[in-house]
């Protein structure tokens, strides 16, 4: 199960502090100080950061956190920090509001750098993996400056687990969700794999071969696609 950590970002000389989340340290705090630097103004602590790099640290406040967890652990220590009143953070988390542009512009700089997949992307930020595609090809918060797709290249597809095959069996089973929408959840454009583990033919079965294929149609109107 992947986890994630809750870090603090503080000013020595004012006392004031940030509270953020992220699955990989060392890299978020490197992507802070590249932003700053650059004159991006996204978040309040990053004209300081730029100008007086040396009056701040990092500070990991709490570590092995489950992703579905992060954004409300975030929340607790904004709150028990007070850094919205005293430092530089501007909402608490509660989960029902829509993403920030902030957080979109975070997701952009993920698609960008990393290789996260798509489904991993959206729980972190707890919507669905279609808001992170529709971000990474351009349909939403769409941005003229911004080359499109954000992320050209597919995820390198590693061999899957026992875990992850019995996920995506599960979801075939629902005709609710089509293979373009599984394809999606592991950040993948192609439905090549999806379609090869509905048939049989994938190199790995959970199923006998009876059981395939697990589905004959994928649409929600019935349709073959």
């Amino acid at each position: 199960m992947e986890t994630g950590v809750i870090y603090k970002v503080q000013n020595l000389e004012n006392e004031r502090a940030y509270v953020g989340c992220t699955r990989n340290f060392p890299q978020r705090i490197g992507q802070h100080l590249l932003l700053s630097s650059s004159g991006d103004e996204s978040l309040r602590f990053y004209p300081e950061l730029k100008k007086y790099p040396e009056k701040f640290y990092f500070q990991i406040l709490e570590s092995g956190v489950t992703l579905c967890r992060l954004r409300k652990r975030e929340s607790y220590w904004i709150n028990k920090l007070n850094s919205i009143e005293c430092g530089y953070n501007e909402c608490l988390y509660s989960g029902n509001e829509k993403i920030s542009l902030i957080q979109v512009n975070e997701i952009k700089l993920i698609l960008k750098t990393e290789k996260t997949k798509f489904s991993v992307i959206a729980e972190f930020f707890n919507i669905d993996a279609s808001t992170i595609s529709d971000i990474n090809c351009g349909k939403a918060w769409y941005d003229p400056s911004i080359t499109y797709p954000i992320r050209r290249s597919t995820v390198k597809r590693k061999k899957l687990s026992i875990d992850e095959l019995r996920l995506i069996h599960e979801l075939l089973s629902d005709t609710n969700i089509s293979f373009s929408e599984i394809a999606t959840m592991f950040g993948w454009e192609s439905e090549s794999v999806i379609r090869k583990i509905n048939a049989g033919t994938y190199s790995v079965k959970v199923l006998d071969d009876n059981s395939y294929p697990i589905r004959s149609i994928d649409s929600r109107k019935g349709s073959r696609r």
